[in-house]
C-alpha cells in the first residue's frame, strides 16, 4: 500500500500545483494563453500520464516519478514567487486594443515566396506527398504503407535536408502566409484571394505532406494564441472557426496513418469510427508520448550521467554531415526490434540522463524564470507579423515535453524568435491600425509585389 501510493501522491501534488498555478500565477504573468501557464500544463499532462503507467515495484520508475515531479512542482513554486514579487503582466482581454496590421515588405514576399518553392520542390525532390497521395487514394480506393513514406521523407536513401526545409514549411510560409493574408483582406486588394489561396494550399500541402500530425499541432497551437492577442474580443468566435476546420484534418491525418486500425475497420458507425479517432488522438496526448519516455528513460538510466554530451550530440545533430543522437531510435529499436522510428526521452529524462537530479532541479527552476520573462514581453497594440512571430515561439516552447534543446531548434523556435524580433522592429510606416485601413483601403498603397 505505501508503494502504491507513490505515484498518487505524486500526481495528487503536481494536480494542487498546476491548479494553484492556473489560479494564482497565471493571471499575474499574462493570462491562461501565457508561456508560462501553457508550459505549467504541458508539464502536467506528461506528468499525470507518465505516473498513471508506472510500475512502483520497479526502482528505476520510482525515481522516473520524482524526476517527472519534482521540476513541475519547483517550476510552479518559482512562477508563484516571480508574480507576487513582480508587477503584473499584460494580459488581453476583451477591453485590449486589436493588433495593429503589418504591411508586408518586400522581404517578407520575397521570403514568403522562397518557403513555397523550397516547400514544394522538397515534394519533388521527395518523389510523393503522403497527405496528397492518401487523399487520392481514398477517392480510388488505392492503399499504401503511409507509416513507411512517412519514414522514408525525412530518413530514406536519398537525405534532402529536411530539418532545414521544416523551417520553411512548417513554420516561415503558414505564419506569413496569415501576415499577408490579414493585410490583403483588409485592404480588400482585388487579388487578396487569388494570392492568399495559393499560399494557404502551398502551406496545408506542406504542414500535412511528411504524414506528421505535430507539426499541424503546433501551427494550430501558434493560430489559438495569435487570435488571442489579436482580436480579444472575437477570440472565442474565431476559435471555433479554427477547431473546427483543424480538427477534420487531424482526424483524417490519424485516419491516414492507421491509427486504431483494426477497431475502425469493425466500426459500425461512423459516429462509432470518429469517436475511434478522438480516443486515438487522446491516447497520444496522454499515453504514447509518456510511455515512450518512460522507456527511454529505461534505456539510459543504466549509461549514467553524461554530463551534458548528449544534448552537445543531439544539437550539433542539426548540422550537415552530423547523425545527432540515436537515443530515441535506439529505444525505439529496444522496443519494436527496428530503429525505423523514434521514441524520444521527456524533456526530464533526457534532463537526467545528461545532468542527473542537480540538473532537473536548476532547468526546473529556470525555466519558471525564463517563461515568466518571455510572458512579460506581450503587450497592448502588437503588429501581426511581431504577434505570430511571438505565437510561435510560444507555441513550440510550450510543447517542449520531449527530447533535448534540439526539439527547440528541429521545431521552429528559432525561426519564429527571428520572425518575433524581425516584427517588432517594423516602423510606423510598415504598420497601421485596423481602423484606419477599414476607413481608408487605399492608405499606404502597396502591391502584392512590393
Amino acid at each position: 500500500m505505501g508503494t502504491a501510493m507513490d505515484s498518487l501522491t505524486w500526481g495528487l501534488l503536481c494536480t494542487f500545483a498546476t491548479v494553484l498555478h492556473v489560479v494564482v500565477a497565471a493571471p499575474r504573468l499574462g493570462g491562461f494563453f501565457s508561456l508560462s501557464n501553457l508550459f505549467c500544463l504541458a508539464q502536467w499532462q506528461t506528468a499525470i500520464g507518465t505516473l498513471a503507467i508506472l510500475d512502483e515495484r520497479n526502482a528505476v520508475d520510482r525515481l522516473y516519478a520524482a524526476v517527472v515531479s519534482v521540476p513541475l512542482l519547483l517550476y510552479v513554486g518559482t512562477s508563484l514567487t516571480l508574480s507576487l514579487l513582480s508587477p503584473p503582466a499584460y494580459r488581453p482581454t476583451a477591453k485590449s486594443p486589436v493588433a495593429r496590421i503589418a504591411i508586408p515588405t518586400l522581404a517578407m514576399w520575397l521570403l514568403i515566396t522562397l518557403s513555397a518553392v523550397i516547400t514544394i520542390g522538397y515534394f519533388r525532390s521527395v518523389g510523393y506527398n503522403v497527405f496528397a497521395l492518401a487523399l487520392q487514394n481514398m477517392a480510388s480506393g488505392g492503399s499504401s504503407d503511409y507509416t513507411t513514406l512517412r519514414l522514408e521523407s525525412y530518413s530514406g536513401n536519398k537525405y534532402f535536408f529536411p530539418g532545414y526545409v521544416n523551417q520553411f514549411k512548417n513554420s516561415i510560409l503558414p505564419a506569413l502566409t496569415v501576415v499577408t493574408g490579414i493585410y490583403l483582406f483588409k485592404r480588400k486588394h482585388p487579388f487578396r484571394w487569388l494570392v492568399t489561396g495559393a499560399f494557404a494550399i502551398v502551406g496545408v500541402y506542406g504542414i500535412l505532406g511528411t504524414g506528421q500530425r505535430s507539426a499541424l499541432f503546433i501551427f494550430l497551437f501558434t493560430t489559438v494564441i495569435f487570435i488571442r492577442h489579436y482580436n480579444p474580443r472575437r477570440f472565442r468566435t474565431r476559435l471555433l472557426v479554427i477547431l473546427g476546420i483543424a480538427g477534420p484534418f487531424l482526424l483524417l491525418m490519424t485516419f491516414f496513418l492507421g491509427r486504431s486500425k483494426d477497431q475502425l475497420a469493425t466500426s459500425s458507425s461512423p459516429l462509432q469510427s470518429v469517436l475511434t479517432l478522438v480516443r486515438e488522438v487522446v491516447k497520444r496526448l496522454f499515453y504514447d508520448n509518456q510511455f515512450s519516455g518512460q522507456m527511454a528513460f529505461h534505456f539510459t538510466y543504466p549509461s549514467g550521467v553524461q554530463n551534458g554530451h548528449e544534448w552537445w550530440v543531439a544539437v550539433t545533430g542539426i548540422l550537415p554531415g552530423r547523425e545527432g543522437t540515436r537515443v530515441a531510435s535506439d529505444t525505439f529499436k529496444m522496443l519494436y526490434g527496428t530503429d525505423r522510428g523514434t521514441a524520444p526521452p521527456s524533456l526530464w529524462g533526457s534532463t537526467y540522463y545528461n545532468f542527473g537530479m542537480s540538473g532537473v532541479i536548476f532547468l526546473g527552476v529556470a525555466l519558471a524564470i525564463a517563461c515568466a520573462f518571455v510572458s512579460r514581453k506581450a503587450r497592448p497594440g502588437m503588429n501581426t507579423f511581431e504577434l505570430i512571430g511571438m505565437a510561435g515561439f510560444v507555441a513550440v516552447c510550450a510543447n517542449w515535453v520531449a527530447s533535448g534543446p534540439e526539439f527547440l531548434l528541429n521545431t521552429g523556435a528559432v525561426t519564429y524568435a527571428i520572425l518575433w524580433y524581425w516584427g517588432s522592429r517594423l516602423g510606423p510606416n510598415n504598420t497601421i491600425l485596423q481602423e484606419a485601413l477599414a476607413e481608408d483601403p487605399d492608405h499606404h498603397q502597396a502591391s502584392v509585389g512590393a
